[in-house]
């Protein structure tokens, strides 16, 4: 799965920041 546009998203919503987040620590 090619998360890398999970990195470089410039979304300032706060509920996309968390959704990004909470996808970083799954695939780690």
């Amino acid at each position: 799965m090619d998360i890398s546009y999970l990195y470089t998203a410039e979304d300032e919503s706060p509920l996309a920041n968390t959704l990004r987040f909470s996808l970083l620590f799954n695939f780690q």
